[in-house]
């Protein structure tokens, strides 16, 4: 695919961030661009791959690290081309991460996006556990509403108050 050149969309219109590692991700990604259509923003791509779990493969990683940078470009093209078909405006940005929650809110109060999507895993109590953990940081310090996607684009947990704010989102 090829880059496309940064925009924001809609100036009067924060964008929505998508932030992907995987190819669960997508749900979460197509979910987002319909969003930002619905909204009148641009699609922002966060593709983070987690270095920390290509280290524990050990002797394996660098291998590991070029499948998860692999996984996570193809799945932030299939968002991209999504976004064109949809006509909504799109940014991408890639980043390696030792601690991607922490970096995904970092890109979060730069950008002050409209909205945080995020990919969930699945719906088992084990996988609820892990949502909490694993989502709960950045739906404390997102600043923003937050939505986490499950598979096949069904809304996990909704948005979250903004306490700055004092806005309400929809859950």
């Amino acid at each position: 695919m090829k880059p496309r050149e940064p925009t924001r969309g809609n100036p009067e219109q924060p964008p929505v961030l998508v932030a992907v590692d995987g190819s669960e991700d997508r749900w979460a990604g197509e979910h987002a661009a319909r969003l930002a259509k619905s909204l009148g923003a641009g699609l922002f791509v966060l593709k983070i791959v987690d270095t920390h779990k290509a280290f524990r493969a050990r002797v394996h990683y660098a291998r590991i690290l070029s499948e998860l940078d692999l996984e996570t470009r193809s799945v932030a093209e299939r968002i991209g081309e999504l976004a064109g078909e949809m006509g909504v405006e799109y940014e991408e940005r890639s980043i390696r991460s030792n601690h991607p929650r922490r970096d995904l809110v970092r890109v979060a109060e730069e950008l002050r996006p409209t909205l945080v999507v995020v990919g969930a895993r699945g719906t088992s109590v084990v996988d609820r556990v892990w949502i909490g953990n694993a989502c709960g940081s950045v739906l404390k310090r997102a600043g923003c509403p937050v939505l986490v996607v499950g598979p096949e684009g069904a809304p996990v947990a909704g948005a979250r108050e903004n306490a700055s704010a004092g806005e309400k989102a929809s859950t």
